[in-house]
């Protein structure tokens, strides 16, 4: 199986782990049949034109697409600056265009037109990528440019996303290690300046560092997703009968909070070690019925 088979089924289970995820969450508020369930076939009809994509561009050669790199940045980029005027304002963010039914979130080209400079600018300038000033820095302008653009949407988590994408792909393509510890010395302290100039950016990251701090607010996900395996576990310890060596039906401890029912209709018998041996009897009633 050659890689691009690997990507392609990668992405195709994702998609339909995706869509059944949304029937899951939704079966209960639009009913158990797909079909009456609009977020699921809104879903589904854009999992199809996915596919669609995929064999398209799966046939191209993707020489051509780095090779027109820049178009596609440049593209971008005007498209972000756009944003911020003729973008269409919901939560107080302006992320998408709206044209009709359809609405374009440009940060997600963006990704992709990023992955495809920084790919091409590596392969064009190998040779002075351990150079700063022709190596490092052309790059680290297209993706401060893209970082900030994105910011003012604003977009932090998916700016900081496409900033660590292309910093990956340098350093990959061998970026000199005292440059990267330099740019992150750099880095750290506007990357906490920006965090803290929003409380819900702050408040996002304290909650998953610790998100028992919020847990029916901010880090009920997170919280849920720790209950969960303890949760599977306590079904298991409900459901799994075990026959111990004495034949005696128990269910198996494996939640240490969770312990069976006590049964009214039966009673096992205890073992015949636990069994409470019988009396003996006393010596006057043996004299007597010896007489």
């Amino acid at each position: 199986m050659r890689n691009r088979d690997v990507i392609i089924a990668c992405v195709t289970t994702l998609i339909l782990v995706g869509l059944v995820a949304i029937h899951s969450n939704t079966a209960v508020s639009c009913g158990t049949n797909p079909l009456n369930n609009d977020l699921f076939c809104r879903q589904a009809t854009w999992a199809l034109l996915s596919f669609v994509a995929i064999a398209v561009f799966a046939n191209i050669d993707y020489h051509s697409l780095a090779r027109r790199s820049h178009f596609f940045l440049l593209l971008t980029l005007g498209a972000l600056v756009g944003l911020l005027v003729f973008g269409t304002p919901r939560n107080g963010a302006r992320r998408w265009f709206c044209i009709g039914p359809v609405n374009i979130q440009v940060a997600e080209f963006a990704k992709i037109a990023i992955i495809l400079y920084i790919a091409h600018f590596a392969s064009r300038k190998k040779e002075v990528l351990g150079e700063f000033w022709r190596g490092v820095l052309p790059a680290l302008l297209v993706l401060g440019v893209t970082f900030g653009l994105i910011v003012l949407q604003p977009d932090f988590g998916t700016a900081v996303l496409i900033v660590t994408v292309g910093m990956t792909m340098l350093v990959a393509a061998g970026v000199r290690w005292k440059h990267v510890l330099l740019l992150t010395s750099v880095a750290v302290p506007v990357l906490f300046l920006l965090l803290r100039m929003r409380e819900y950016r702050w408040r996002r990251l304290v909650v998953f560092l610790n998100p028992w701090s919020d847990p029916q607010g901010a880090g009920y996900h997170i919280v849920q997703s720790l209950i969960a395996p303890a949760a599977l576990a306590a079904a298991s310890d409900r459901a799994l009968i075990v026959i111990d060596e004495e034949s005696k039906p128990t269910l198996s401890r494996i939640h240490p909070h969770t312990s069976p029912p006590p049964s009214r209709s039966r009673r096992w018998p205890r073992p015949s070690a636990e069994r409470t041996p019988p009396r003996a009897s006393s010596g006057r009633r043996t004299r007597r019925a010896g007489r």
